[in-house]
């Protein structure tokens, strides 16, 4: 994984709906150490905006908080209780635009749901986001488990398709 770029939720994206209270919450810097560690010591910039984010196909992992416990229905897969905390979501974005066009995408309010995390970033904005250009959401997934520092949330959950993830949702331990 050679290039990394990290950008904060941007200030348009803030949300006036009460479950988003809390959405400009900085990840702890603990948090962003394991990430870091897991995903190898890359280029990593601060305050990076979405348009400098490339238009090429890669991995990226989102940055979430939950003030409270989310249960979100999903097609094929029983309710299950998302906990409050910090959680990480793996995704791809191989497809038209890329990188930018996909977190641009997660990091808008008002879209029609069509992957998993959508339903969860229509309730709760991302905190921040990792972009890895040419990286592999599985390999992600599988480096941030082995860490320890993480575990399986919500079984299923964005890994449908997915053969070797139990889960692209993962919650921080601490």
């Amino acid at each position: 994984m050679r290039e990394q770029g990290f950008f904060g939720r941007p200030e348009s994206a803030g949300r006036s709906d009460p479950t988003m209270e809390g959405s400009n919450i900085r990840p702890p810097q603990p948090l962003i150490q394991e990430l870091l560690g897991c995903l190898g010591n890359g280029l990593l910039s601060g305050g990076q905006m979405l348009g400098e984010i490339p238009a090429s196909g890669g991995a990226y992992v989102l940055l979430l908080h939950l003030e409270r416990a989310v249960t979100i229905e999903l097609p094929r897969l029983d309710p299950d209780p998302i906990p409050a905390g910090w959680h990480l979501y793996a995704g791809s974005a191989n497809g038209p635009g890329g990188l930018r066009a996909r977190l641009t995408r997660h990091f808008r309010p008002h879209k029609k749901p069509h992957w998993h995390i959508d339903r969860l970033t229509i309730i709760k904005a991302p905190e921040a986001a990792f972009s890895i250009p040419s990286g592999n959401e599985c390999a992600i997934v599988s480096s941030l488990i082995a860490s320890r520092a993480f575990r399986f949330t919500s079984p299923g959950f964005g890994a449908t398709d997915c053969r070797q993830c139990q889960s692209h949702l993962l919650t921080w331990r601490r």
